[in-house]
């Protein structure tokens, strides 16, 4: 038996669960507990449907499953879809995605969204005379020092294997033209 009264959960879910509870009436829904702190500590997916002697509500009964687990792993998967596992970049996908989402969320406002692309040719010189893992260090390095100059907001994403995107969405041409010579 768990008491629920000491739960901490999102969104007003604790709320839809005591007022379809106090009705007399069946909830289904995912709760994410927490800790006092704030720090996410269960997911479960809870269904409790009344019981009911005639027309008075009497009790309920409530099942719950533990999707922590479950959870963890669809962020896990999720994240190795979408970035790049050599320098845990965001991915073409990803990329894609959120410029999607930029231009989706401007709505009416014209989004101004200047776009760098960075080509480490000359890495190839590191590959083809030390070799690949050579060249992935190269690789390495240059997105950590990108990533250290980059602007609040800013998306650096990997585009190829030695080529990445720096997406300003809030720079027009002139400043992006700066930053990229930075």
């Amino acid at each position: 038996i768990i008491d629920l009264a000491g739960v901490i959960t999102t969104d007003g879910q604790m709320k839809s669960l005591t007022r379809a509870m106090a009705a007399g009436g069946a909830w289904e829904g995912e709760l994410e507990i927490t800790n006092p702190d704030g720090r996410p500590s269960l997911t479960v997916w809870t269904t409790n449907t009344p019981v009911k002697a005639g027309s008075a509500t009497i009790g309920h009964v409530g099942v719950s499953i533990d999707l922590t687990e479950r959870k963890a792993a669809d962020a896990y998967i999720d994240h190795q879809a979408t970035h790049d596992q050599l320098t845990d970049l965001p991915n073409r996908q990803r990329l894609s995605d959120t410029i999607d989402r930029w231009f989706s969320e401007s709505g009416d406002h014209p989004l101004r969204l200047s776009i760098v692309l960075l080509d480490l040719g000359d890495a190839a010189i590191a590959t083809d005379s030390l070799g690949h893992s050579a060249a992935d260090l190269v690789v390495v390095a240059s997105a950590d020092l990108v990533r250290r100059e980059m602007h609040p907001g800013d998306l650096l994403a990997k585009f190829a294997d030695q080529m990445f995107v720096v997406c300003c969405p809030h720079a027009p041409g002139a400043s992006a033209a700066a930053y990229a010579e930075h």
